[in-house]
């Protein structure tokens, strides 16, 4: 496991946010599975969403602006503490803290990344 300490914090500010968790600290969690093709989805906890068609659309659009993001989807239940962006992208031109720092620059901070959980999915053979 990886975590995202201050760097994080530094790079959501050059991204236009601030840092506004009180840890600064996001666990990274990563896993290697065979799968039909090759490809990295990041799981992203975030705390502050109150709905998906304001909240989750803004954090959806933020994600596929950044250059290396093949797809965002937002899984969202009303009442849920934590909801979740799950994020194809291509690891060889973004790591998952650069996921986290663009959520957690948006409106000034209001959504706090609690955990990225990524996936690299590899062909059968190709681990």
């Amino acid at each position: 496991m990886r975590t995202l300490g201050t760097i994080g914090c530094v790079l959501a500010a050059i991204l236009g946010g601030g840092c506004s968790t009180g840890s600064t600290e996001v666990p990274i969690v990563e896993k290697h599975v065979a799968g039909n093709r090759q490809m990295t989805v990041a799981r992203i906890a975030v705390d502050g969403m109150m709905c998906e068609v304001a909240c989750g659309s803004k954090i959806r659009k933020e994600l596929l602006e950044l250059d290396g993001v093949a797809n965002a989807d937002i899984d969202f239940t009303t009442d849920r503490a934590l909801n979740y962006a799950e994020v194809e992208y291509d690891p060889q031109r973004l790591q998952p803290q650069d996921l986290a720092g663009q959520i957690a620059a948006i409106a000034g901070g209001i959504y706090q990344v609690k955990e990225v959980q990524v996936t690299h999915f590899a062909q059968a053979g190709g681990l």
